[in-house]
């Protein structure tokens, strides 16, 4: 009795374990990004309008989670340079997306330079935070997002593309 009590808790914590980021539908998932321009903010802020082109390559449809209105959490660049514009929320909460077989749809992402950097020589990718919404996640979605970062194996990865700034950025006042 002792032995199966040992082995059935081995058993249980080896489940317990297992990451929320080991994802074994990754390969259904394409991300591709598409620059669409780029624009100077009063105090010489830097930067670049991009989408994000998510594809679901299967036959079967596939569910993750997001934030409501921080999507762009979801997203990881790899370029220190750069990093990700986030807008205040007041209240965030796991989103449900569901993808069809072969639908994709587009996310706007705003990429501003850390500092005054040339970015017309500058590579990026963006890699996005897989999460199956039928997981249980056990804490705010958004912690699980922070910790699937650090496993950037894990992740869906965009090709490597090269920043321009363009000619002539558009200047806001």
């Amino acid at each position: 009795m002792k032995n199966l009590l040992f082995f059935s808790m081995i058993f249980i914590n080896s489940f317990s374990n297992i990451s929320k980021c080991d994802f074994n539908k990754l390969p259904i998932l394409s991300l591709n990004i598409v620059q669409k321009g780029s624009y100077i903010f009063p105090g010489e802020i830097n930067c670049i309008l991009v989408e994000a082109h998510l594809k679901n390559t299967s036959d079967s449809t596939i569910g993750f989670l997001v934030l409501s209105c921080s999507l762009y959490d979801s997203f990881v660049l790899d370029n220190d340079n750069f990093h990700i514009l986030h807008n205040e929320c007041s209240r965030n909460t796991s989103y449900p997306i569901k993808l069809e077989p072969h639908q994709e749809i587009s996310i706007p992402l705003i990429l501003q330079t850390n500092n005054s950097v040339l970015i017309s020589s500058n590579t990026l990718k963006i890699g996005f935070i897989f999460i199956k919404d039928d997981i249980k996640i056990n804490e705010p979605l958004l912690e699980t997002i922070n910790k699937c970062k650090l496993e950037s194996d894990k992740l869906v990865w965009s090709k490597s593309f090269s920043v321009y700034h363009g000619s002539e950025p558009i200047l806001l006042k």
